[in-house]
C-alpha cells in the first residue's frame, strides 16, 4: 500500500471541483524554518501560485479575515504546520491565541473545517498532535485528523517527500485510485500468502469478534510506510464484551491503574473488567481474550482484581485483589495467594521476572518469590516522592521503576534502573513515566499522555538514542481528581512478539470549581468559576479576601490563590507547584501554607509582596497546620502517629513557633483531623472515628476537660460562627449531597450544646484532613461546588499487529 493511498484517506468526502490550491497554516513563533523548508519544497513541486502561506499571500489594506476565508475556501487541502509551540502560544496578555476568535489560525482552520476541506496536521519539531480538550470547540476535529510528522535532517527529505506524495494523491485522487485499488489487492494477497496459519486466524477472528478490521486506526495519528513484507501492520478494535468497560473506576469511568495485558506471545490478552448489577452494585474481575476467539471469558476467583501482569512463559496472570498480591493459571484452577500488601490495598504497579520472582510498588519497592513467600524490601521511597510501575529487564537482574513527586508534577518523574545485586541505581530518562522494555531493543514509556520510545542498550541497562513521540491521546492516569488515582500509568501493553495493545483518553477531563457564598437558607451567590479543583478556601479575619488551593487544571501544579470578596477577583500566590492547605495568619497580614513535595514544610508568606515565603516550621511526614488561636499565640496540626492521625498544639511567641516540640493533644488510638479553635480560645472542635463512624468532639482547651460529642449521626470540617455561639459541620447524605448542620453552643463557664439541626443541603465540597469551607462573619459561608465532566467507558480497546516492525522503523537502533 503506498503513500499516496494512505493518505487519500483524508481526502473522502472533499467536494468534486477543480480546486488545487494548498494552504499553509502556521504560527511564525513556533517552528518558522521547518515552515520555511516545506513551504519552497511545495513550491518547486506545485507552484508558487498553488501555494498559500497565511499572510504572506494577504494584499495590504483587506480585511484578512475575508481574505482568509476566501484564500481557504479555495484551496483543496490545507496544511496544519504544529509544533512544540503551537497550542500554547501567547498574546500579550498572556491568553492562549487559540482562545481568540480572531486569532489568523483558528480562522484558517475554522474555515476548511466548515467546508469539509482536508485538514492535514503536519508535526515538526517532534511535537504531539493536540488532543481535543485541548482544543476550542470549532477545531476538536483537529485531533481526529490523519497526520504526518516531519522530522529535522537526516530525515527531513524523505518525510517531505512523503508529504509530496500524499498531497498528489489529494490533488488529483483520480489518477490514485487505480493504484490504491492495485496496492490494497496486493498487500492483502502479500499478507496471505505469506503469513502463518495464526496469523490468518487472527485476522479472520477480528472479521468476526474484535468489531472493527481497518489499515488504520485514528488514535494513531502518523502516516507510516508500509513495514517490510511479510510482516503486515494490522490494527484492530477488541471490544471487552462480557464486561461492560475495563476497571476498576472510581471517580470517572476509566481505571486509575493499567488494566491490559497481553502475552509474550501476543496470542492473549488480560484485562480487568467490570460488571454492574441491575440494583447498582459493581463487581470487576479478570477476563482472558485468546485474540483467535470471538469474545473473552471470566476466570473465576479473581473478583475485585486489578492490575493483571504475565509471567514470562505467558501460562499465569498476576494481579491485586483484597489486599494480597495473588496469580492464576490461565489453564484454569483457582487463584494462589502470594503475600498480603505491606502497606495499602492498591498496588502501583508489578512485574514478573525471569529468576522467579515479583516485583510490586506498595508504598516503596518490594520482591516476592512467584510461589509466594514474605515479601522483601527492595528501595524505600524518598520523603515527599512515590514510587511505581516497576520493570523486570530480561536479564531478571535489573528493575526499571517510576519516581514521582506528589501534586501530580510528571514533568518531574523519572525512570530509574536498580541492578538487583549491587543495588546501583541511575535516573535513565526524565519527564517520563511508566516505562516499558520492548524486545525490539527499546524503551517505550509515557510523557503528557503521548507514548514515546528511546533506543536502549538492554546489556548495559544505557539509553543509546534520543526519545520520539509515537502515538497521543493514550489513556493516562494523570490529572486526577484524588492521590489515589494519579498513578501517571498508561493503558497499554507489549508483547515480546510485537502486538500493541492500547485504549485512548487521555487524562482525566479537567473539573471545574465554582465559589459560592450561601446564606443559611442556602441561597447560592456565585464568586468566581475556577479551572479545576479548588480546595480549603480560608478567609481573612475581616472577610475581605480569601484563599485556597487549586489542582487538577491540566497544569500538573498545586498553588495557593487569593480571591477579593465579593468580586472574586483572583491573584496567584504561589507558582512553585507544590503549595496547598493555606490559612490566613490572626492579623490577616500573611498565610501560612504547607509544600507537598520533597520535604514537607509549613510556610509563612507575608502579602505585602515584598517578602519571599520564609519557613515556618520543619515538618514531618503526615503533619499539616489546621488552626491557628484568634490571639496567634497557638497553633494546632495534624500529624500520624504510626499510621493514626493525631492533634497537636505548639505555642507561638511574637509571631515565631517556640522551640521547644509540639504537644500532643487529648492522645488517642483513633484517627483525629479538623482540628478548629474556638474564637476565645478556650476550646477546641475536632472529628473523631473512635465511635465507628466520623463525628465532631469538643473538648477544653488546653485541656484537660470533659470531652462533649456534637453530631449524632454523622459529621466532618468543624468551624465556628465568629462569636463563638454557634458551631457547624458537614454531614454526608448521599454520594454528591451533604448538609450544613449547626449546633448552638454555649462556651461561657460550662459548656453546652443543643441539638444538631440542617440548616441547607446540596453537592458541595468536603476534603480531608482539613475542611474546605469558611464561614463569614455575618453568617454566611463560603462553599465550593466541584463539576466533573463526563468521561468515557473504556468499552475497547486498539491492538495493533505487526507493531515491532513499525516501531523499529520508526525508531532506529544503531
Amino acid at each position: 500500500m503506498s503513500d499516496r493511498v494512505r493518505v487519500a484517506i483524508l481526502s473522502i468526502g472533499k467536494p468534486e471541483s477543480a480546486l488545487s490550491g494548498i494552504f499553509i497554516s502556521y504560527r511564525r513563533s513556533d517552528n518558522p524554518d521547518a515552515t520555511g523548508r516545506l513551504y519552497d519544497r511545495l513550491v518547486a513541486e506545485f507552484g508558487k501560485a498553488t501555494v498559500f502561506k497565511d499572510v504572506d499571500s494577504i494584499p495590504l489594506g483587506q480585511d484578512f479575515r475575508g481574505h482568509l476565508n476566501s484564500i481557504v475556501g479555495n484551496c483543496a487541502v490545507v496544511l496544519a504546520i504544529i509544533g512544540p509551540r503551537w497550542i500554547d502560544a501567547r498574546n500579550e496578555a498572556g491568553h492562549r491565541r487559540l482562545e481568540d476568535p480572531d486569532d489568523f489560525v483558528r480562522i484558517e482552520l475554522e474555515a476548511a473545517l466548515s467546508r469539509d476541506i482536508p485538514v492535514v496536521p503536519v508535526l515538526v519539531g517532534h511535537a504531539a498532535i493536540p488532543v481535543a480538550s485541548q482544543l476550542p470547540e470549532s477545531l476538536a476535529a483537529m485531533a481526529f485528523r490523519q497526520s504526518i510528522e516531519v522530522r529535522p535532517d537526516p530525515d527531513f527529505h524523505n518525510d517531505a517527500t512523503r508529504l509530496v506524495t500524499a498531497l498528489h494523491a489529494i490533488l488529483d485522487p483520480t489518477a490514485s485510485a487505480a493504484e490504491s485499488s492495485s496496492s490494497v489487492n496486493t498487500r492483502r494477497a502479500a499478507a496471505t500468502g505469506t503469513q502463518s496459519g495464526r496469523w490468518l486466524g487472527w485476522i479472520v477472528a477480528a472479521v468476526l469478534g474484535l468489531g472493527v478490521v481497518a489499515l488504520v486506526v485514528p488514535a494513531i495519528r502518523h502516516l507510516r510506510e508500509p513495514p517490510p513484507a511479510g510482516t503486515p501492520l494490522v490494527n484492530l478494535v477488541m471490544d471487552v464484551a462480557p464486561a461492560a468497560k475495563l476497571g476498576p473506576t472510581l471517580f470517572f469511568d476509566r481505571p486509575s491503574r493499567t488494566a491490559i495485558a497481553i502475552s509474550p506471545d501476543g496470542a492473549t490478552v488480560v484485562f480487568s473488567g467490570e460488571t454492574k448489577a441491575p440494583d447498582g452494585t459493581a463487581t470487576q474481575m479478570l477476563y482472558r481474550r485468546p485474540l483467535a476467539e470471538t469474545q473473552a471469558v471470566a476466570l473465576p476467583g479473581t473478583e475485585g482484581a486489578e492490575y493483571p501482569f504475565f509471567s514470562p512463559d505467558g501460562q499465569w496472570v498476576g494481579f491485586a485483589a483484597g489486599k494480597k498480591l495473588k496469580k492464576v493459571a490461565l489453564s484454569g484452577g483457582p487463584p494462589i495467594d502470594l503475600c498480603e500488601l505491606t502497606v495499602t490495598d492498591r498496588i502501583a504497579g508489578a512485574s514478573w521476572g525471569s529468576g522467579g520472582f515479583i516485583a510490586f510498588a506498595d508504598n516503596g519497592l518490594w520482591t516476592v518469590s512467584d510461589s509466594g513467600g514474605k515479601p522483601q524490601n527492595l528501595l524505600n521511597k524518598d520523603p515527599g516522592t512515590e514510587l511505581g510501575t516497576p520493570a523486570i529487564l530480561p536479564d531478571g537482574q535489573t528493575l526499571l521503576f517510576t519516581v514521582y513527586p506528589g501534586a501530580g508534577r510528571w514533568d518531574a518523574a523519572h525512570v530509574d534502573s536498580i541492578n538487583l545485586t549491587t543495588k546501583k541505581r541511575t535516573t535513565l530518562l526524565t519527564n517520563a513515566s511508566d516505562v516499558r522494555y520492548s524486545s525490539t531493543g527499546h524503551l517505550v514509556f509515557m510523557r503528557n499522555a503521548s507514548l514515546l520510545a528511546v533506543p536502549f542498550d538492554a546489556t548495559r541497562a544505557e539509553i543509546i538514542g534520543a526519545p520520539v513521540p509515537l502515538l497521543a491521546g493514550i489513556m493516562q492516569s494523570t490529572n486526577a481528581p484524588d492521590t489515589s488515582s494519579e498513578t501517571g500509568m498508561g493503558q497499554f501493553a507489549l508483547s515480546a512478539s510485537g502486538t500493541l495493545i492500547y485504549a485512548a483518553g487521555d487524562r482525566y477531563p479537567t473539573s471545574a470549581s465554582t465559589l459560592l457564598r450561601v446564606d443559611p437558607k442556602g441561597a447560592e451567590t456565585k464568586l468566581a468559576e475556577i479551572k479545576g479543583r479548588f480546595l480549603a478556601p480560608r478567609l481573612s479575619p475581616s472577610g475581605s479576601r480569601l484563599v485556597g488551593f487549586r489542582y487538577g487544571d491540566g497544569s500538573k501544579a498545586s498553588d495557593i490563590w487569593m480571591y477579593e470578596i465579593p468580586s472574586g477577583s483572583p491573584t496567584r500566590l504561589t507558582s512553585t507547584g507544590d503549595a496547598a492547605w493555606p490559612l490566613f495568619s490572626p492579623d490577616g497580614t500573611g498565610i501560612t501554607f504547607a509544600t507537598i513535595t520533597g520535604d514537607p514544610e509549613e510556610y509563612s508568606l507575608p502579602l505585602n509582596g515584598g517578602n519571599a515565603p520564609q519557613r515556618l516550621i520543619e515538618l514531618k511526614p503526615g503533619i499539616l497546620a489546621s488552626s491557628w488561636s484568634a490571639d496567634g499565640k497557638w497553633l494546632a496540626s495534624l500529624q500520624a502517629v504510626g499510621s493514626v492521625g493525631q492533634i497537636f498544639v505548639r505555642p507561638v511567641h511574637d509571631s515565631k513557633l517556640d522551640s521547644g516540640a509540639p504537644r500532643q493533644f487529648s492522645p488517642s488510638t483513633f484517627d483525629q483531623s479538623d482540628a478548629e479553635f474556638s474564637p476565645d480560645g478556650r476550646w477546641l472542635a475536632y472529628t473523631s472515628n473512635e465511635s465507628g463512624a466520623k463525628e465532631v468532639y469538643v473538648l477544653p482547651f488546653p485541656g484537660p476537660g470533659e470531652k462533649h460529642r456534637i453530631s449524632s449521626t454523622g459529621g466532618v470540617n468543624p468551624a465556628w460562627s465568629h462569636d463563638g455561639r454557634q458551631l457547624f459541620y458537614l454531614r454526608r447524605n448521599r454520594a454528591a449531597s451533604r448538609s450544613m448542620m449547626t449546633v448552638d453552643v454555649s462556651t461561657t463557664g460550662e459548656f453546652k450544646a443543643g441539638a444538631p439541626r440542617v440548616l441547607f443541603e446540596g453537592p458541595y465540597q468536603a476534603s480531608v484532613p482539613v475542611r474546605s469551607f469558611d464561614v463569614t462573619p455575618d453568617g454566611q459561608f463560603i462553599m465550593v461546588r466541584t463539576q466533573d465532566p463526563p468521561d468515557q467507558p473504556v468499552t475497547r480497546v486498539n491492538v495493533v499487529l505487526g507493531w515491532a516492525e513499525e516501531l523499529k522503523r520508526r525508531v532506529p537502533v544503531h
